[in-house]
């Protein structure tokens, strides 16, 4: 018998739906449907840079485990993409 580790990747999102969370939701509108997997882990990269919340390699391998981590992380995450999203766009990021 495998033992699950927490940053075992399929046991992060046992039962988990993005496209049925308030994460998601504002990502795809603000960004649109076709947002990428590299485009969403750059925008964590600079969140986690901001906010000091961990965003580790686990978290990052995936779509749906960084969508995951922005879903977690909401309602710190969302004031920072509200009042900063402008700074971090000049700096390069493309979404």
């Amino acid at each position: 018998m495998r033992h699950r580790r927490v940053e075992d990747s399929d046991y992060m999102l046992e039962n988990f739906k993005p496209e049925e969370t308030e994460a998601y939701r504002y990502l795809t509108t603000r960004f649109g449907q076709t947002v990428s997997k590299e485009q969403i882990v750059t925008l964590g990269q600079i969140i986690s840079h901001l906010t000091h919340i961990e965003l580790t390699r686990e978290w990052k391998r995936r779509k749906a485990t960084i969508l995951k981590w922005f879903d977690m992380n909401f309602d710190a995450i969302k004031p920072v993409l509200d009042k900063r999203l402008k700074i971090a766009l000049r700096s390069g990021i493309e979404v």
